[in-house]
Order: C-alpha cells, then sequence, then structure tokens
C-alpha cells in the first residue's frame, strides 16, 4: 500500500512540473512577441519621423536660396487635380540679386492618392521648365510615404512674406487611411523656411 502512494505521489509531483513548465514556456513566448511587436511598431515610427524628417531638411536646404523682390514673388504654388507643385525661383550664380535670364527653378511636386503615377510621392526637380515644370526631364524622388504635403506662402498686396511653411504628413502604409500608434504610425511636421535673400520691401 505504502508503494503505491509513493507511485501516486511521483505522478502528481509530474504534473505539477509539467504545468510549471508550460506557464514559462507560454510566458517566455509572450515576451518574445511583445518585444517583437513594440520593436516593430518603434522602428515604423522611427522610419516615418526620419522620412519626414529629411523632406523638410532638403526642401530647407533648396529653398533658403530663393530669390526674388518685392515686385517679383519668388515662390509659386499651384494647387493641382492630384496634388500640389511648389515652385521656387533659385539665385543659382550667388551674386543675390535677381536676374531670370540668369537664376534658375526648381520645384517640389506632390502626388497624392488620386495621381495614376507616383502616389503619395514627393518628387524634386532642380530645373523647373516649362508650366508647373511639364518639360522638366530630370525628377529625384524624395520621399515614397506622404499623406498630406501643403506648402503655404503669402504674396498679395499688403501681406510678402519671405518665409514659407511647410506642413508634411507621413505613414508607414499610406494606402490604409486608419492611423494606428502600433500597426500604421502617422507622423505630422512643421516647419518654416526663411528665404534671407527675398527682399520684402
Amino acid at each position: 500500500m505504502k508503494l503505491l502512494l509513493k507511485k501516486s505521489l511521483t505522478l502528481i509531483e509530474l504534473l505539477v512540473a509539467l504545468v510549471i513548465l508550460s506557464l514559462l514556456v507560454i510566458g517566455l513566448s509572450s515576451i518574445d512577441i511583445f518585444s517583437r511587436f513594440h520593436v516593430l511598431s518603434a522602428d515604423r515610427r522611427a522610419r516615418s519621423q526620419n522620412e519626414a524628417t529629411y523632406i523638410l531638411e532638403h526642401m530647407t536646404k533648396q529653398i533658403t536660396q530663393a530669390i526674388g523682390d518685392a515686385n517679383h514673388n519668388p515662390v509659386q504654388i499651384n494647387n493641382l487635380p492630384d496634388g500640389q507643385i511648389t515652385i521656387v525661383q533659385i539665385d543659382s550664380n550667388g551674386d543675390g540679386r535677381l536676374d531670370p535670364s540668369d537664376d534658375r527653378r526648381i520645384a517640389y511636386r506632390y502626388y497624392d492618392r488620386s495621381a495614376p503615377n507616383y502616389k503619395y510621392q514627393v518628387r524634386f526637380t532642380p530645373d523647373c521648365l516649362g508650366i508647373n515644370c511639364t518639360q522638366s526631364n530630370v525628377w529625384e524622388t524624395v520621399s515614397l510615404h506622404v499623406v498630406s504635403f501643403n506648402c503655404m506662402h503669402t504674396w498679395t498686396d499688403t501681406q510678402r512674406d519671405n518665409f514659407m511653411n511647410v506642413t508634411i504628413g507621413v505613414t508607414w502604409n499610406p494606402d490604409n487611411p486608419i492611423c494606428h500608434p502600433i500597426d500604421n504610425p502617422c507622423v505630422t511636421m512643421t516647419t518654416t523656411i526663411k528665404m534671407p535673400a527675398v527682399s520684402i520691401h
């Protein structure tokens, strides 16, 4: 009788050990899944932030070279059916004077979700030719995940600014309209670009 009692006690101990081992395995796998999930979401968020930062830095570097005076607006912003184009007159020879024959125009073109080609892209041309740069052959893709792009520059009879406000929205998956902090992080950044060579007097 004592021998049977010992055997059943060992079986109960084995079952308890299996339960404890199962709980440990489930706990460790949950920690692993949780860690991978948050590393992935942090990576997506960081990539979106880096992309938005890169666009704004690229634009700032180029647009600070804008040249204009009180009679010549250096910035032309056109809203198009499938996005927006921002054209800027650049002092390409560095003489600090507006010279339409020697200076050149650059442009940033944004394609929204309705564009048949280049959807969600911001593209840059260092040599804008024709109306809305339609004759430009050289285009560089600056970003592929832009869901909103808005440039604002005031140039009226009562107000002429030598700066431009830029707001950009970037998301991990632009085809998904719903932002989610983990699956589809969205980043919105705004900057003011000063154009020191633009005289407003």
